[in-house]
């Protein structure tokens, strides 16, 4: 601040209006922004003193009290008429505040002077009169400033910040100490106190089940409207519910009283079922068990559905066991050894040789177990600890007072006849693990679907399945790394694929059931981005709009281990499913029967008298189920209202997230729910539930998050979370405010590390990060939200790692690593484009949502939509598709100098799977180099020079720039080794044609008239010879016109034809290049001339080429 600023200041101060004003106060409303922002905190400082020392004691000078009675024109007058004159205050005062250092001396006395009325006037109109001190003045004003408490101090602990305005101190306070502001703000509001609590809508609604006096509910009924219409509304429903309750009376026949939970009159064994085994054809096949299916086909057929229900299950065990034999068990070749002492390189080759044969068997698994850390948990939990624990989960038997009325109809019929077609679209992934009895998807896709067909409906039609089939296994994963608390393991049980097949099917007709929207899981709709959006903005609405929420974030206890067998059978008779199918459902939990195993052991067989196992694909729909009902049950009155969009329970399997406005129907909401769901035998752990309330402020404009709410689950109090707390949700983290900042990069760094230090090949870690890791950090970007420096910064860290792993230049193009493999690329997805495209693509499709609606959620969605799309704006291009972001990064590939050469990579399909396979043909090494050679990344003379000034002639004498094409193509020192390369890759051809039953001539030679004509190979077979030759081009030139010119060269030949007729006694001749350049890319036609011949064109072939460029260039810098 300049002197002449300062100077106006201590003259202009005292004109302003003080009144009852702080002199904190009035300078922070009257100083002008242009000197505020000039002004640091210690000159602010000094001026609140100075103005409080020269005007803090004038009130004997007239009518008005402190600063009035000279700063207003009244006072300033009456100073006048009384002669009191104005002069300018002590040296010190002013050297203080104008030079900004602080004094101690006092102050000189001040004399009162006559009026002369000569003071200039400014253009506003107002006097620049100044009237002095008075004699009571304080000897020193300004002492001890930095003392002085006139600034704006925070307040909050441990923080001793100040600001010369309120505002500053709020904004500090708002930012820095969110939690104890919410505090303050919250007490302040409760010690006002004194009004009355305005009535809201959700209580209006639930007047009835309010703490709400008489006299205040007769009060609302005077004067609200509202309230007058929605009790009219509710007793018009009251009034329909009643005449439909009547008429159900009446047309039932009993008087005696109904049993909720008796089921209706059976129907029988399922409409058509007989009628199909009537109608079939006996099945024209020798495969084993197939005679036996017939004649029991056909016994059924004869029985008109008499045959006993444990004859019928016996001769489809038998028939089961002659078709598909049990397979036995393998045992372990290797018995346990006690540990030896192993040295570093002893250790290191048993790491190795251990993760590759896990490698061999899934690489899948293999690298799931490298990433969890559990490839050295060998040592499992004990039997000991762990089966008593399970074996009480599974056999407690949880009581049940679920009443429910059946449904009078079938609502949902399942049990007709299965087709083939259903079948097929029902069995289980080839990668899917064998149940107890061994058999295998291999094995059971082998077996025609018209026999599954028939198979699965004399399930149907026993309303059973053989005792053998209801085995099941247990295998506990673990949720923590190193845990031993058998509470930490989640089971998977492993039913029979044949079984799981059957269950798919069952379960696909199922899905017509009408359930709740609520319910986002186990459903064909994105789940994961419509729950996590709306909470998203159920948190920034509700903050925005000041308007109070509560919510709840329910946590039940081993949801789908703990379920009761009587509360699902009660509410499947209640949507009104089949008979037989409810029947057979019982009888699968009466019967089933499953061991646990884990590690090394295997526990005794357990019969669960609870829950639905994790792993039967009717165990989600079953369960989706009991959670409809749940939400049947939750009044339409509480919740809260988003301009149109009611929402009050969101549920995604077994997490449930509970909305209300007012916090009496978020104690109500609570109960109803808790209590439906320990009806079904479910516990709620209200150590794990959370609560977060945000509560308007009406007045002060802003809200406040309550940490002392105080909700009770079956009379425990949950945690209220604070406006810092976070917690997580489908995988993505939240705090009062919304989403949290992102925490991939963290967590990438970890995994890169781990696939880092793990004995694998350079192609496996290439396999296990495009495959892996990034699916695993991409899933929070996309339903999360990262600005565009952050994702590049995890792009450059992904990128780091590959040129770490492949040992790629730092000069290597980027869309080398980010360009598909079928381009010439690496394959690796950059999350710079990839999570923003994916995001958007996900967000577009919320738009024809039926479940989310409103305007508030609209305006939220296209808000989100447009900042995604400005993440992918590209220039004056917008990635919209993959198909846009796949031709970006091949073009970007193809303008560098390095990635020309492969420019023909995506005309032909499969020549670079071997890329991106995690293919064990090539050594880790040769792999390296073979990567390394496609992007011309070998260190030539020319390439290591670049930017610099060195020689980079050629090192054999040839006058030539050292470059890979003139090394692989040209230089006289590697003409031996391309002979070899030509070589190689001719007996990698005539190897696959000896297979094939051709007989290859090698080099055969005919003189013409032309010259002599001697091609690489004439293969011959029956009544024709393939005439094949081979070359290896530049990168830089045209291969397919190169190949045209060579098939010509023999082609037209009309002599050379004659002359390889006569020899090899054949009618039919066909000429073949082999076309490819030295990075290991083939010629489009050439390889489309290759695929004719079926077995030529083959991964293993692209392989070999660029690798035999690789050993060209050892050779020549040898």
């Amino acid at each position: 601040m300049g002197y002449h600023e300062r100077r106006w200041l201590l003259k202009t101060a005292g004109r302003w209006p003080w009144k009852s004003e702080s002199a904190k106060e009035c300078v922070t409303t009257h100083l002008p922004k242009q000197l505020a922002l000039k002004m640091d905190g210690a000159e602010a400082s000094r001026l609140y003193s100075a103005v409080s020392g020269k005007w803090g004691s004038v009130s004997r000078f007239g009518g008005g009290s402190g600063h009035e009675a000279l700063t207003s024109r009244r006072g300033s007058r009456r100073c006048a008429q009384k002669g009191l004159g104005v002069s300018l205050p002590g040296a010190a005062v002013g050297a203080d505040l104008l030079g900004g250092r602080r004094v101690t001396s006092p102050l000189p006395d001040y004399s009162l002077g006559q009026d002369t009325n000569t003071q200039p006037r400014m253009n506003n109109g107002r006097s620049t009169d100044r009237a002095l001190p008075s004699d009571d003045q304080p000897e020193n004003p300004i002492a001890d400033i930095n003392n002085n408490d006139a600034d704006f101090v925070c307040q909050a602990p441990g923080c001793s910040r100040s600001f010369p305005t309120k505002k500053g101190l709020g904004v500090h306070q708002s930012a820095k100490h969110r939690d104890w502001t919410d505090t303050q703000n919250l007490a302040a509001k409760r010690s006002r106190g004194g009004g009355k609590d305005r009535w809201a809508d959700e209580e209006l609604l639930l007047a009835e089940n309010s703490k709400r006096t008489l006299e205040a509910i007769k009060g609302q009924r005077k004067t609200n409207a509202d309230y007058k219409m929605k009790v009219a509304d509710y007793l018009a429903r009251l009034t329909e519910s009643a005449n439909e309750h009547e008429q159900t009376l009446d047309s039932t026949p009993s008087h005696e009283p109904e049993d909720l939970s008796r089921p209706p009159a059976e129907t029988g064994r399922g409409p058509g079922l007989l009628e199909y085994f009537c109608g079939l054809q006996p099945v024209g096949s020798a495969s084993p068990g197939v005679a036996r299916l017939n004649a029991l086909c056909a016994r059924v057929a004869a029985s008109e559905g008499d045959i006993p229900t444990p004859d019928l299950l016996t001769d489809l065990t038998l028939l089961l066991r002659e078709m598909l034999p049990r397979k036995p068990k393998r045992q372990n070749q290797k018995p346990n050894e006690p540990r030896q002492y192993l040295s570093n390189k002893q250790r290191r080759r048993a790491e190795y040789s251990k993760i590759q044969n896990l490698w061999r068997k899934s690489p899948s698994q293999c690298v799931d177990r490298i990433l969890s850390d559990q490839l050295d948990q060998d040592e499992p939990v004990p039997m000991t600890t762990m089966e008593p624990y399970w074996r009480r989960i599974m056999t407690e038997t949880p009581g049940s007072d679920l009443a429910i009325r059946p449904s009078a109809t079938e609502k949902c019929g399942i049990w007709y006849p299965i087709k083939s077609k259903e079948i097929l679209a029902a069995l289980p992934p080839n990668n899917s693990a064998p149940g107890p009895d061994g058999l295998t998807v291999a094995t059971l896709k082998s077996i025609s679907p018209e026999i599954l067909s028939r198979i699965m409906n004399l399930f149907m039609f026993a309303e059973d399945v053989p005792a053998y089939l209801k085995e099941s296994r247990t295998i506990l994963i673990p949720k923590i790394k190193g845990t031993k608390d058998p509470s930490k393991f989640r089971p998977i049980t492993v039913l029979s694929v044949l079984l799981r097949t059957y269950h798919k099917v069952l379960a696909d007709r199922l899905k017509s059931l009408e359930l709740d929207a609520r319910q986002r899981a186990f459903i064909e709709a994105d789940g994961c981005a419509d729950n996590t959006s709306l909470l998203d903005m159920l948190l920034k609405y509700h903050q925005s709009k000041i308007k109070t929420l509560f919510l709840v974030m329910l946590d039940m206890q081993k949801a789908f281990d703990s379920v009761a067998h009587e509360s699902i059978t009660t509410i499947m008779r209640a949507k009104g499913i089949s008979q037989p199918f409810i029947r057979y459902y019982q009888k699968m939990c009466e019967d089933s029967t499953t061991t646990i195993q884990h590690g090394d052991w295997i526990s005794r067989p357990i019969r669960p008298s609870c829950g639905v196992k994790q792993g039967d694909p009717l165990s989600p729909v079953i369960f989706n189920c009991l959670i409809d009902e749940m939400l049947r049950r939750v009044p339409d009155e509480i919740g809260t209202v988003m301009e149109g969009m009611k929402v009050n329970v969101m549920a995604f399997a077994d997490d449930l997230n509970l909305i209300a406005s007012t916090k009496r129907g978020m104690q109500a909401l609570i109960d109803i729910v808790v209590d439906f769901l320990g009806k079904c035998g479910l516990k709620a752990n209200a150590g794990k539930c959370s609560s977060v309330a945000i509560i308007a402020l009406g007045k002060e404009k802003k809200t406040a998050v309550d940490a002392e709410c105080g909700f009770t689950v079956e009379g425990r109090r949950i945690q209220s979370l604070k406006r810092t707390d976070t917690w997580k949700y489908l995988g993505i983290e939240y705090n009062a405010n919304g989403r949290l900042k992102l925490s991939a990069r963290e967590n990438l760094s970890d995994l890169l590390t781990k696939i880092t230090k793990a004995p694998l090949k350079p192609q496996q870690r290439l396999w296990a990060l495009r495959t892996k890791i990034i699916p695993k950090i991409i899933y929070p970007l996309v339903l999360g939200y990262a600005k565009m420096g952050y994702l590049r910064s995890i792009d450059r860290k992904i990128r780091a790692s590959l040129r770490d792993w492949l040992r790629l230049p730092h000069d290597c193009p980027n869309a080398y690593f980010h360009a598909k493999v079928a381009d010439g690329g690496l394959g690796i997805p950059s999350v710079r484009w990839q999570a923003p495209l994916e995001r958007r693509s996900r967000l577009t499709n919320l738009r024809n949502s039926e479940y989310l609606t409103g305007g508030a959620f609209k305006e939220y969605l296209e808000d989100n939509i447009k900042t995604t799309e400005q993440l992918l704006t590209n220039g004056t291009t917008v990635m919209r598709t993959p198909a846009d972001l796949r031709k970006f990064w091949a073009e970007q590939l193809y303008v560098r100098f390095d990635g020309a050469g492969l420019r023909l990579s995506g005309k032909i399909n499969g020549q670079n799977n071997w890329i991106s396979d995690g293919t064990r043909f090539l050594s880790g090494r040769d792999f390296v180099e073979c990567i390394r050679t496609r992007i011309n990344a070998l260190p030539t003379r020319s390439r290591t020079g670049r930017g610099r000034a060195a020689d980079r002639s050629c090192r054999g004498g040839c006058n030539k720039v050292e470059t890979l094409n003139h090394i692989s193509q040209n230089c006289h020192r590697t003409h031996d080794t391309r002979l070899k390369r030509h070589d190689a890759v001719g007996n990698y051809i005539q190897n696959i044609l000896e297979k094939d039953g051709y007989q290859v001539a090698i080099e055969p030679k005919f003189q013409t008239s032309s010259g002599l004509r001697k091609p690489d190979y004439c293969a011959t077979k029956e009544d024709s010879t393939l005439t094949i030759d081979i070359q290896i081009r530049s990168d830089s030139g045209d291969l397919d016109r190169n190949n045209r010119d060579k098939v010509r060269y023999y082609e037209e030949n009309q002599e050379l034809q004659s002359k390889i007729k006569e020899r090899f006694g054949t009618s039919v001749i066909k000429t073949i290049a082999i076309t490819l350049n030295w990075r290991g890319i083939w010629s489009p036609k050439s390889a489309e001339e290759a695929i004719a011949l079926g077995q030529l064109f083959q991964n293993h072939a692209f392989k070999s080429y660029s690798f035999s460029t690789n050993v060209l260039f050892t050779q020549y810098q040898q």
